[in-house]
């Protein structure tokens, strides 16, 4: 019969020499084309074969080798776009219609005999793959190519045995329908995905946003566009990225895949921007927010760090760790006399001198003095910045010896400032949320810009959705108490200067003359009552916060206090006709006795409640996602804290509000997260060469 060898003795010498059978074709790589297509679009795709043996291969050789090549769509793969809507033509050939077809165990699909394949030589088959308009978002499927080769025949076999042939090597293009990005002034909402975002997911977040939250959404594929750089002209539209996403949410879905087909590197979405996702640093308009939905530990601290790789607004030189420290403390005078903070990311690089070595020192030991002493310094620097800017984060990097000089170095990056945070992380999150899950819900309302908040809570109002208003409600909580933290940390005694106090607290402000809110508010409905009746109460008890009473006049406590109680008066007066005075006094006693019962669980019976800002942080946690008595539904377990207000797991140390953390690292560290970035934008800049090539 056929077979590929055969030695005619009936022993072995199982010690002997090792050889390596191969079959003489195959093929060396995957069939080429995008994995990512969007719906009415294409891709060229093609597969290579070579002949790596010392004959011709083919039904017009010599040998009469029969070779051949197939196509089909492999169903036992992912299959859930029907062949009608798939267009694959192979070297002019239509394959539609023999897509699935199966003649016998062997031939598939769309069959090319291969004439001949000279030794050595290569050959490919090329063609164009298309999904027809109707293939949804996520929907994928597989394209398989065969090598089919006959076998060997022995000189003994007769000429007129049919013969066989055998599948030698497959290959396999897996490709899924990803949507089209029409941007729109009217959406509110881009859902970000990749190839890796399937079809469910991708569903369920688009149902949460458009059908529960009622808002409007437009969907933007790194895979499909390749880039989310500011500046990437998207084409056929004209626009920049900054100006499509300006004003809206981007959620995130930031799954891990593989950007280059048949590359073993792998991202995230959220690693594709060249500059993170914080505004200070990202290039987009401060009005463009972020929520990264299930990033990676990598991820997330290469969003923590982008600062520090980013390129600086400011560098500056001090002769000494004092010098620095007094220029900071001008500065930060400054800006408490102002009443507000900058956004600037500053890099200052400080000298630190060391006595001219010594006759009877090594070089070992001098350096081993130098580094001690350098290490001294940055911790002396950490706990100045710790104790003096807590709203920012900062990296001190030490710089290695610097041989044959008088004095070494250390970089202090100056990077994100918790006032900008413009980035809410949800980890952990439901693969795929339910229209029930308010956790996630609450993730998206705390990550949207004001105007687009009011819209969500005037619409809950109108639909009389109790639960989303409760959330909504929860999320102006939020706002106003890290507003409140931001100014009583940052000493901004300034406020009471300042002429527009909305610069302090806008989210109070917002509420106070949003338009939105005010035609929401326009009926007497007992729910709406209800409804805005809440909302004041639980402003007001963050107005009236224990931790800010019985402070003398002039003090900063006093003067946030005095602001707000100013700001609150003016809101009850405005919304006198919307509000019952009597739901707002029920409502702010109960969400006192929420907190007072947090903190007695967690302080125990005769915890001070006026102690630092822990009346605001019990009322945080009663008003967040980590409140489980209220979020904490089946499958739901993360939580979205801010960006910038993150811990590294470096980074331990208490303070009173969640304070951006203040890191020291190595020169060789330092060099590794500027090295992984580099990594993280050559990958992104040949995945969107890839796809501007196709």
């Amino acid at each position: 019969g056929a077979y590929g060898f055969r030695r005619d003795y009936p022993l072995f010498n199982e010690d002997g020499i090792s050889i390596q059978l191969r079959n003489p074709v195959e093929s060396t790589k995957r069939i080429d084309g995008l994995r990512s297509i969007r719906a009415g679009r294409g891709t060229a795709v093609s597969f290579a074969i070579s002949n790596t043996g010392l004959r011709d291969i083919g039904s017009n050789t010599a040998d009469g080798r029969r070779l051949v090549v197939q196509f089909y769509q492999n169903s036992e793969a992912e299959f859930d776009i029907l062949p009608e809507h798939i267009d694959l033509t192979i070297e002019g050939v239509e394959c539609n219609s023999k897509m699935t077809q199966r003649s016998d165990d062997v031939f598939r699909g769309t069959v090319f005999e291969v004439d001949c394949l000279r030794a050595g030589e290569h050959r490919s088959f090329t063609g164009i793959l298309r999904f027809s308009p109707q293939v949804s978002p996520y929907a994928r499927t597989a394209i398989q190519a065969e090598i089919l080769l006959e076998p060997l025949r022995h000189h003994n076999t007769e000429a007129t045995t049919e013969p066989c042939m055998i599948p030698i090597q497959g290959r396999q293009l897996r490709v899924s329908s990803e949507p089209t990005y029409v941007p729109s002034d009217q959406n509110q909402v881009v859902i970000v995905s990749c190839a890796a975002t399937d079809r469910a997911t991708f569903e369920a977040w688009a149902n949460l946003v458009t059908s529960r939250l009622g808002l409007k959404a437009e969907y933007y594929s790194v895979s499909i566009y390749g880039s989310l750089d500011p500046n990437y002209q998207i084409p056929e539209l004209g626009i920049s990225l900054k100006e499509a996403f300006e004003g809206k949410l981007l959620i995130v879905l930031d799954d891990t895949f593989s950007p280059l087909a048949g590359s073993i590197a792998k991202m995230e979405p959220s690693r594709m921007l060249p500059n993170g996702p914080q505004f200070q640093t990202s290039g987009f308009n401060q009005s463009t927010r972020w929520l990264l939905v299930g990033s990676t530990d990598a991820a997330i601290n290469q969003a923590l760090n982008s600062h520090y790789t980013a390129a600086p607004n400011d560098v500056r030189i001090f002769d000494s760790s004092s010098d620095y420290q007094r220029f900071l403390k001008d500065e930060l005078k400054k800006e408490q006399s102002q009443g507000s903070t900058e956004s600037i990311i500053r890099e200052s690089i400080v000298k630190i001198k060391m006595k001219s070595k010594s006759p009877n020192s090594t070089y070992i030991s001098f350096r081993l003095r130098w580094q001690k002493k350098a290490e001294t310094t940055a911790k002396s620097v950490q706990s100045f910045l710790e104790k003096n800017d807590p709203l920012r984060q900062y990296v001190v990097e030490v710089q290695s010896y610097p041989s044959g000089k008088e004095y070494g170095s250390m970089r202090i990056r100056r990077g994100y400032n918790r006032t900008f945070n413009s980035t809410i992380v949800l980890k952990d999150p439901t693969k795929t949320p339910s229209l029930d899950d308010l956790g996630a819900a609450l993730a998206i309302l705390k990550a949207l810009p004001l105007k687009t908040l009011h819209l969500v809570f005037a619409s809950a109002i109108l639909t009389d959705d109790a639960l989303l208003v409760d959330a909504a409600i929860d999320v102006y909580t939020q706002h106003l108490i890290w507003e409140v933290s931001n100014v009583l940390d940052g000493r901004l005694k300034g406020i009471k200067a300042l002429d527009d106090v909305s610069l302090a607290f806008p989210s109070l402000h917002e509420v106070t003359y949003n338009s939105t809110l005010s035609q929401a508010a326009n009926s007497n409905r007992d729910f709406r009552v209800q409804s805005l009746s809440k909302l004041v109460a639980h402003l007001d008890c963050v107005a009236n916060s224990r931790d800010l009473r019985f402070h003398l006049p002039g003090s900063l406590r006093y003067i946030v206090r005095k602001t707000l109680l100013a700001m609150m008066k003016t809101l009850k007066s405005e919304w006198a006709d919307r509000i019952s005075n009597k739901e707002v006094d029920s409502e702010a006693d109960a969400l006192k006795k929420k907190v007072l019962g947090h903190l007695k669980e967690t302080h125990g019976a005769f915890g001070r409640t006026r102690t630092a800002d822990r009346f605001r942080k019990g009322m945080l946690h009663v008003c967040s996602a980590r409140n489980k008595e209220k979020y904490a539904q089946p499958g739901y377990s993360g939580y979205a804290p801010r960006l910038c207000a993150m811990e590294t797991d470096e980074y331990k140390k208490k303070s009173r509000a969640i304070a951006p953390c203040k890191n020291i690292v190595n020169e060789k560290e330092g060099e590794a997260m500027r090295e992984a970035v580099r990594n993280q934008k050559a990958m992104a800049d040949d995945l969107l060469l890839l796809i501007q090539s196709a």
